[in-house]
């Protein structure tokens, strides 16, 4: 019982930036989700002349999440929160660790062949040329490769499409 209770103590004492630390990173989590991975999938069904992917992208759901549980777990574990609740949110904790990893894992071994099997299939090519490019980060898709021209920008890409 002693060791409860240090332990929230310790949690108790740590709240101060924990909780302003993981609402920020998952408010930055929020805000990639929606510029890298919602718009580039809203892209790609608009057909837009030029769609840059962002494959780590698609973590950025996981750690909004993640970042949530781990301040919800603090203030539970904070308040010596016995019972069911706390074991479930570490189950949930962990299930978005190992989903995140496997997702991370997946991303690198497959993203590439994904992206190139399937946005040929949507009229889009691939252009290393546009400016920023090549990056290990994201890939840029032009739907006419008469619009991949070295050191142009995407919004060049998107003037000459008008």
């Amino acid at each position: 019982m002693d060791d409860q209770l240090f332990a929230a103590r310790e949690i108790r004492k740590k709240l101060w930036w924990m909780i302003p630390f993981f609402s920020g990173f998952a408010l930055f989590s929020f805000w990639v989700a929606q510029k890298f991975f919602i718009a580039d999938f809203i892209d790609v069904l608009n057909s837009a002349p030029v769609v840059r992917i962002a494959p780590l992208g698609l973590l950025a759901p996981l750690m909004v999440l993640l970042s949530l549980v781990v301040v919800v777990l603090a203030v539970v574990r904070s308040i010596s929160c016995r019972g069911i609740w706390p074991k479930r949110l570490e189950h949930l904790m962990n299930g978005i660790v190992f989903a995140s990893a496997g997702l991370v894992v997946l991303i690198v071994l497959g993203s590439s062949s994904v992206q190139n099997h399937f946005m040929p299939q949507s009229g889009y090519v691939r252009c290393d040329s546009l400016q920023g490019s090549p990056s290990l980060w994201f890939t840029d898709w032009v739907k006419n490769s008469d619009w991949c021209v070295e050191g142009q920008t995407r919004d060049w890409v998107k003037q000459q499409a008008l």
